[in-house]
C-alpha cells in the first residue's frame, strides 16, 4: 500500500489552518476586548486621580484658612495673657484678678493656682466676696 503523503498533508492542512485561523482570530477580538477594558480602567483611575487632586487641593486650602484662623487666635489670646500678666503685676492686681474669678464660681485651689496666691489670701478673699455679697443683698429690697 503506497501513501500520498503530500495528499495527506494538504487534507490535514485543510483541516487544521480554519481551526488555527479562527483561534487566532478569537486571540484577536479577545485581546480588543481587553484593551477597550483597559482604556474604560484608565479612563475612570484617571477621573478618580483628578477627583482626588482637587480633595487634596481643597484641604490645602481649608488648611491654609485654619492656620491663618490659629495664629489670629493664638495672638489675640497671647494678647490677653499678656494683658492679664500686666494687671497681675500691678500692686494688688492679684487680688482684684481673684476677686473677679471668685465672683464667678472658680474654686478656692484654682484661684491659688491661676493667680499664685496663698491659702490665707484665698480664705480672706472669700471672705470678704461672702460679706460684700451679703451687704449687696441686704441693699437691694428686691
Amino acid at each position: 500500500m503506497h501513501i500520498d503523503w503530500l495528499s495527506v498533508l494538504v487534507a490535514l492542512d485543510l483541516i487544521y489552518f480554519p481551526v488555527v485561523a479562527a483561534w487566532a482570530a478569537w486571540q484577536v477580538l479577545k485581546l480588543r476586548g481587553e484593551r477597550e477594558t483597559g482604556k474604560t480602567q484608565t479612563a475612570f483611575v484617571q477621573s478618580q486621580l483628578e477627583s482626588l487632586r482637587q480633595s487634596i487641593q481643597e484641604m490645602r486650602q481649608r488648611d491654609a484658612e485654619l492656620e491663618e484662623r490659629f495664629d489670629t487666635l493664638y495672638s489675640r489670646l497671647r494678647e490677653r495673657v499678656d494683658s492679664q500678666e500686666l494687671r497681675a503685676q500691678a500692686p494688688g492686681g492679684a487680688h482684684v484678678q481673684a476677686l473677679k474669678l471668685l465672683e464667678r464660681g472658680m474654686p478656692a485651689d484654682e484661684l491659688m493656682t491661676v493667680c499664685g496666691l496663698s491659702r490665707g489670701e484665698v480664705d480672706l478673699l472669700q471672705a470678704l466676696h461672702v460679706a460684700g455679697a451679703g451687704r449687696h443683698e441686704a441693699s437691694d429690697p428686691g
